[in-house]
């Protein structure tokens, strides 16, 4: 008798130990990158798609333009980066082309293109 409660015990160690090894399938994260596409966004964007779809799913790329970028450029670069690593299946939405300046003054021009969102300046 004891020697079948031993080997029971053991079966049921064995079980449970192996039940927390195995390796769990989780959901990959999902990103949405919000860039200006500058030098630094550039290489993140790259590298991001070169990690595994399987931990990371970028699903769009939103660019807001500033002093340094305009959005027709960076669009065309986000473009451009995107169908060289095969991804032409990530969405690519373009917001404003001036951006805010530093006195909080929103610039409402998009460089021809639709507005994530409507930048309407506040009452204050």
């Amino acid at each position: 008798m004891d020697r079948r409660v031993l080997f029971l015990f053991l079966v049921l160690m064995g079980i449970c130990l192996g039940w927390k090894s195995c390796p769990v399938q989780a959901k990959p994260r999902r990103i949405l990158l919000d860039t200006d596409m500058d030098t630094d966004d550039s290489l993140a964007l790259l590298y991001l798609l070169k990690q595994s779809r399987s931990q990371f799913d970028l699903k769009a790329v939103t660019i807001s333009a500033n002093a340094w970028t305009d959005a027709a450029h960076a669009v065309n670069h986000v473009y451009d980066i995107l169908y060289m690593m095969g991804r032409d299946d990530i969405y690519v939405g373009v917001g404003g082309d001036g951006g805010i300046l530093d006195d909080g003054t929103i610039l409402a021009d998009v460089g021809g293109y639709l507005p994530l969102i409507e930048q309407v300046p506040r009452n204050s």
